[in-house]
């Protein structure tokens, strides 16, 4: 209970100070370099979707007795300080249709939206190798297959194959660890292109850059094409909440592995991926 109260207080506090830099403004107490100034601080300090979405609604309201370069210089500035967060299209709806195309053209959305992507950047498969490979070398593949208890062995950059009536559980050489990743990895990338097409056969329409496609792929490579359909990430995804999808992806099938450390290196790959979405991470 006294966290909601805490929440609220903190939500309420943001809105007054809103509505108090706007009113300096009216009254003629600041310029309107300062009023920009004094939103890019507060709007800096947003942690959360939620609260992203409180502060947007406010400035909304303020803004319209401002110069038209004014409205859309304070609603890109939000757009490109809460990227963590939020997205274009979390909010595009709300956004005033005559402030949209110059909006649109400053944070360069134009230039993406339609843009369809459906292969990977080759920088990707060297991530994935380096998440994926020898725990104690990173980088490098693990040459000596182990069982995983489940009737299937893993070998490589994280290749599982079954157990066949047999089998010798020989090392592999280094060129075939590389093989059995390539071969994963455009596996990952069919599964992903699955959905996509589906998507698209149905008129769905997401902003889906090359940064947001290669951690998707990330991401079916770690956890499966099967989990990756049922999780709440793909689902925000479709409809093209991308801020908070991206807040998603750090809750995202941490269950596997029998220890924690197992757990802890889910975690900081899936913070990565999200820097990877975000496109934060040089991938």
């Amino acid at each position: 209970m006294e966290e909601i109260k805490k929440i609220i207080r903190e939500v309420v506090n943001e809105n007054y100070k809103i509505d108090l830099i706007f009113e300096s403004y009216k009254k003629e107490l600041i310029s309107e370099g300062q009023l920009v100034d004094k939103l890019k601080s507060l709007i800096s300090k947003i942690r959360s979707s939620s609260e992203a979405g409180n502060v947007f609604n406010k400035i909304l309201n303020n803004i319209k007795l401002l110069p038209k370069r004014r409205k859309v210089e304070i609603i890109v500035l939000f757009f490109t300080l809460t990227t963590s967060f939020t997205s274009f299209y979390d909010f595009q709806d709300k956004i005033p249709q005559d402030l949209k195309p110059e909006i649109e053209s400053e944070l360069n959305i134009n230039s993406t939206a339609n843009e369809r992507i459906r292969d990977i950047s080759p920088e990707l498969i060297g991530f994935i190798g380096n998440e994926e490979g020898s725990v104690k070398e990173k980088g490098q593949p693990v040459l000596k297959p182990y069982k995983l208890g489940d009737d299937k062995v893993t070998v490589g950059y994280g290749h599982a194959k079954p157990i066949e009536k047999g089998d010798n559980l020989d090392d592999i050489r280094y060129v075939e660890a590389l093989a059995y990743l390539k071969e994963d990895v455009e596996d990952a990338r069919d599964g992903l292109n699955r959905i996509l097409d589906a998507w698209e056969k149905k008129g769905i329409k997401t902003d889906i850059n090359q940064n947001k496609y290669n951690a998707m792929v990330s991401m079916i490579f770690n956890m499966g094409i099967g989990n990756f359909r049922m999780s709440k990430f793909i689902q925000l995804v479709k409809k093209n909440k991308m801020g908070e999808a991206s807040n998603e992806i750090l809750n995202t099938a941490l269950t596997y592995g029998d220890s924690s450390e197992d757990r802890n290196g889910l975690k900081n790959r899936r913070a990565k991926e999200k820097k990877m979405f975000d496109g934060n991470l040089g991938v």
